[in-house]
């Protein structure tokens, strides 16, 4: 009998009900323990990342602000908390969230909210672009879109009425402004468009931006949860350091890529019968104003040559030397609505 009992339970199987409850509770009990110490001063893990961070950023000039804010390119980096400005995207990666403060609409763009439907009489713009775009840093009426609507509006003696729409969104390259335009602003019957990139497009990332692996929304949002574990940050983060070491990084989108997208925008206006405006961006090095002289098309507003005629270009950019502080806007918005009453009046 006690023979019996015993083949009796050298046959039962190791992971029985019981030992999948204790395994369990095990890993749970692990998993807590872990989520503490993480988060003690002596592991810290999310500064250790940010320290991290500093050091890479520092190293390498790669622009990991969209990564590490809204967490959607690939991120194993990861900042503690998810920018709220910000939701992710399959296709675009990032995409705005209504925010009454910055004056984010419900349809995920900067200003009051526009119907699709365009009334009689109204000529509509749409500005596509970057950060610069957006106004990073100034309220939306200090934002060249809103500025070039005002101006327009005030100037015309005509029964026309101007709407521009503010598009732009911090981070984006040509290649999401393109998708962005496609998957949301097609139906918005515009007049006009004005393309303003660059400023983004030829920073250094992981990968470039056509690489990114488009996933399914259920993985971003099973990411987006497990991303507010500290055990899981810290995979991630042992992940990145053993993935990237000695990695070159690539251009967001390069150069002939860039060209053939603005190629792309122009045969849209082409084919839906709207006009177009190209704008690329200046910057401050070291005090002295440059450009990307690779870049080049044509109706071209020209704000380089606008900047200069300053005695002190620094005055009209922020001190991040990049985006344009509110006099800066104004000059952006003057030099568009002249270049706009050359096409429009043609």
């Amino acid at each position: 009998m006690n023979n019996k009992i015993i083949n009796n339970e050298k046959k039962s199987p190791f992971f029985g009900m019981d030992n999948f409850i204790f395994v369990l509770m095990g890993l749970i009990f692990f998993l807590v323990i872990s989520e503490l110490l993480l988060g003690t001063k002596f592991f810290d893990i999310d500064k250790r990342i940010n320290q991290e961070r500093s050091r890479f950023h520092k190293k390498i000039p790669i622009n990991l602000t969209p990564m590490l804010g809204v967490g959607a390119l690939n991120d194993y980096f990861y900042a503690k908390e998810i920018n709220p400005m910000y939701s992710r995207d399959r296709f675009l990666f990032w995409r705005l969230n209504q925010n009454e403060k910055l004056m984010v609409n419900a349809a995920g763009f900067r200003g009051p909210q526009v119907n699709l439907e365009k009334k009689e009489g109204v000529f509509r713009i749409i500005c596509l672009g970057d950060s610069i775009t957006f106004g990073y840093g100034l309220n939306y009426t200090q934002s060249y879109p809103k500025l070039l609507e005002d101006l327009l509006n005030k100037s015309t003696f005509s029964l026309i009425r101007y709407e521009v729409i503010n598009a732009g969104v911090p981070g984006y390259t040509a290649l999401q402004g393109i998708r962005f335009y496609k998957s949301r602003f097609r139906k918005y019957d515009a007049d006009m468009l004005i393309v303003f990139f660059g400023s983004n497009d030829f920073d250094n990332n992981f990968y470039r931006d056509r690489e990114i692996i488009i996933r399914s929304n259920w993985l971003l949002d099973t990411d987006n949860f497990l991303n507010n574990f500290r055990f899981y940050r810290f995979l991630k983060f042992v992940i990145f350091k053993l993935t990237f070491a000695g990695k070159n990084f690539p251009q967001r989108v390069s150069l002939q890529e860039f060209r053939s997208i603005m190629d792309e925008f122009e045969q849209i206006a082409e084919s839906e019968g709207i006009g177009i405006l190209f704008v690329f961006p200046v910057w401050l090095e070291a005090g002295t104003l440059v450009k990307n002289n690779k870049i080049d098309r044509e109706p071209l507003v020209d704000i380089y040559t606008a900047f200069l005629r300053r005695d002190n270009p620094s005055i009209i950019i922020s001190e991040d030397g990049i985006h344009p502080n509110y006099l800066g806007q104004k000059i952006i918005a003057r030099e568009i609505y002249k270049k706009l009453t050359e096409v429009i009046d043609r």
